[in-house]
């Protein structure tokens, strides 16, 4: 399954790209579903999350940073998940700043999974695409705030 959601933002790509940190990771979390952020070490090749949703059950998510970089068009990296939740088998999100001009870039989330069989990648589906979705008005009101 994928989706892909475009979100414009009037910052530099290279700076945008800088603020994607932990403070923006806390508040990018879905706010109805209890979560403990247990391990945040950057997004850089190497670096690592791991979060634990709390409510109603542990269940842990933990992702790899598996490629990045940055030049005058593009700043990006991709996460891989390593521990999933159930009904999921494959995680790939690739976070993707596209540069518009000197003060104005795109924000993509372009995200690639599977489901444990198909029909569970079909009902997983609508929840995904909501949550991604909600993150443009998230980076919107975020990057706002400077």
């Amino acid at each position: 399954m994928k989706i892909k959601i475009r979100t414009r933002i009037k910052e530099n790509h290279k700076q945008l790209m800088q603020r994607f940190d932990l403070q923006l990771f806390k508040y990018l979390l879905p706010p109805l579903v209890g979560t403990e952020i247990l391990e945040f070490t950057g997004s850089e090749t190497g670096d690592r999350v791991h979060i634990r949703f709390t409510a109603p059950l542990n269940i842990d998510w933990i992702s790899n940073i598996t490629e990045h970089g940055s030049d005058d068009k593009h700043s990006f990296f991709v996460d891989e998940g390593e521990v999933l939740p159930p009904g999921l088998k494959k995680w790939k999100h690739r976070h993707l700043i596209e540069r518009i001009s000197d003060q104005e870039s795109v924000i993509v989330d372009d995200i690639y999974y599977e489901g444990t069989s198909y029909l569970m990648g079909l009902l997983l589906y609508p929840a995904m695409y909501v949550t991604f979705f909600m993150r443009k008005f998230q980076y919107s009101k975020y990057f706002r705030q400077k």
